[in-house]
């Protein structure tokens, strides 16, 4: 249920950030012709839609952990069988481990795109003032670093989650 929240939030984000493009390249002050526009706006959709596919990835990814966390507590309370909890706490450590060593590689690459893109957010601001027209025009870039935001909070909680067990 939670991964199909994920999915239509993160298309309705990916949604949104495209109709924001669409609609702030005329904020800028710039004057595109219609194709070159067209063009501009798709290359963000591209884009933003691959990136926002890897949140959505992680999110899976993420969200299958903790259930995974959630079950065994779940089971330890049923059950207090000292020795056998110890072995599935074990096999679930190593299923923990294995895994976000397989994803740590995107984790990367999700960090980096919110260290590159936040000076960049910010210069732009800087050097076009903050007027409504300039926040219109961040806007697509801003809903995009959000979706990439929930992503390191989910992670973060199945960390917790791991250390109060």
């Amino acid at each position: 249920r939670r991964v199909r929240f994920d999915k239509w939030l993160i298309f309705f984000v990916w949604l949104l950030a495209t109709a924001a493009q669409c609609s702030a390249a005329p904020s800028y002050g710039l004057e595109f012709p219609s194709l070159t526009r067209a063009a501009h706006t798709f290359a963000f959709a591209i884009a933003s839609g691959i990136l926002l596919w890897l949140v959505f990835f992680m999110l899976y990814v993420c969200r299958a952990l903790a259930l995974m966390v959630d079950t065994f507590c779940s089971r330890v309370v049923d059950s207090p069988d000292l020795p056998t909890t110890l072995d599935e706490w074990n096999v679930l450590q190593a299923v923990l481990r294995k895994t976000s060593a397989a994803i740590e590689h995107c984790f990367v690459i999700l960090q980096l795109v919110m260290v590159f893109t936040m000076p960049l957010l910010l210069a732009d601001l800087y050097m076009l003032g903050a007027n409504h027209g300039t926040i219109a025009g961040l806007l697509p870039s801003i809903c995009v670093l959000c979706g990439v935001l929930r992503t390191f909070t989910l992670a973060a909680s199945i960390t917790d989650k791991c250390t109060r067990v």
